[in-house]
């Protein structure tokens, strides 16, 4: 589901590379980045316990 990556820095990190700012949390940011890239559609998204989703616009 992931097109596209706004930041940079995130971009690198998806990518594999290393990124010192996401070294405190970067499991996290690794199973989430997965998660979402899984994802098909954003009803799939709302059905995640604790995503805290929603639909900005």
């Amino acid at each position: 589901m992931i097109n596209s990556y706004r930041n940079k820095r995130t971009a690198a990190f998806a990518n594999g590379e290393f990124v010192r700012a996401f070294q405190g949390f970067s499991r996290q940011a690794e199973k989430r980045l997965e998660i979402l890239d899984v994802e098909k559609s954003t009803n799939d998204l709302i059905a995640l316990l604790g995503s805290r989703f929603e639909v900005l616009g």
